[in-house]
């Protein structure tokens, strides 16, 4: 809560909006497919918390790699609670990743969908168990001695992408990271 923040005064302050809370684990898929991230221009807005949350309900971007480019959004403004979506366009294929699902549509035409071996989710399907699944792998890796890989060094180039997004929105101006 904002200080001063008491029972006359309804806006309440947020740890963070749609980039950070929502779809910051669609940033780390990012840079686990394409690499370094190079630059980032992005935007955010509160369309529909007004008042009511002191952070962005809505962030997009355009995220230049090394050899490839992202267009990214992320809201909190929709009107549905939807999995996220991820395309892929590739030279021969474009992979596309919807909920837990996979599908490559190849340029001639083929589709395929291959098998994904999945755990039962904690809430919503698209959640996933990727966070059971990193605390296991934590704890793990503190009783085996081997690096823990979502440290801090592990997690760089989200982190860098992530406060890049954000300061290119603050300033309104591309941000080479």
């Amino acid at each position: 809560m904002s200080p001063g923040a008491g029972a006359g005064n309804t806006t309440r302050r947020a740890a963070g909006g749609a980039l950070i809370n929502q779809s910051v684990h669609t940033l780390d898929l990012l840079a686990y497919f394409l690499g370094t991230p190079l630059a980032v221009e992005a935007g955010i807005q509160n369309h529909h918390l007004k008042g009511i949350i002191e952070v962005e309900d809505t962030m997009e971007a355009y995220i230049r790699f090394a050899d490839s480019t992202a267009c990214f959004y992320a809201t909190t403004a929709y009107c549905d609670d939807v999995p996220p979506l991820i395309e892929i366009s590739c030279e021969n294929m474009t992979i596309r990743i919807e909920d837990l699902d996979v599908t490559y549509y190849y340029r001639d035409g083929r589709v395929e969908k291959p098998e994904i071996d999945r755990k039962e989710s904690l809430g919503k399907s698209y959640w996933g168990c990727g966070h059971k699944d990193c605390i296991g792998d934590f704890y793990r890796c503190v009783r085996t001695g081997e690096r823990f890989m979502q440290d801090l060094p592990g997690m760089r180039e989200t982190i860098r992408l992530m406060l890049g997004a954000y300061e290119s929105a603050r300033t309104a101006r591309p941000v080479d990271l």
